[in-house]
């Protein structure tokens, strides 16, 4: 039996961001669509999530990547720290808070943060996470996964 969830947290700014967060779809095997459902999660079974939220400045990113590798740099390659990248192009602290306070505030546990803040880790019984998200989660079955 295999389980596949896929979650993505968008997060506009720390004050813009609605009461429930908009998840899209990002990513669905294909395997899942021949899948056999085999109904739904306990819903007191406990249940891990990475939630991953976008960066900041991409169309700065994207030129500060393409100036770093091009060989007529006169400037020559400079690589940002971890702390750098995150300052400059991670999701602000303040909105890494939100999302953090989002989860507890639905009896969720944020189990760790990634230190650029575009990964935050969660855990959670399958109805607290079903309620905080407004989804349903089944259990599937496919020889393919």
């Amino acid at each position: 039996m295999a389980i596949a969830i896929s979650l993505a947290c968008c997060i506009q700014s720390a004050s813009a961001y609605p009461a429930r967060f908009t998840l899209p779809v990002t990513h669905v095997p294909s395997a899942i669509y021949s899948a056999t459902l085999k109904g739904a999660h306990d819903p007191n079974r406990q249940m891990a999530l990475t939630l991953v939220l976008p960066l900041r400045n991409e169309d700065d990113l994207e030129r500060a990547i393409r100036h770093l590798y091009n060989p007529a740099n006169p400037g020559g390659s400079k690589f940002l720290t971890q702390p750098e990248f995150a300052d400059k192009y991670g999701p602000s602290v303040a909105d890494a808070a939100s999302v953090c306070a989002f989860v507890t505030a639905n009896g969720l546990t944020v189990s760790n943060v990634s230190a650029s803040r575009t990964n935050i880790q969660i855990v959670g019984s399958v109805a607290k996470i079903e309620s905080a998200f407004s989804i349903k989660t089944s259990d599937l079955y496919s020889r393919r996964i």
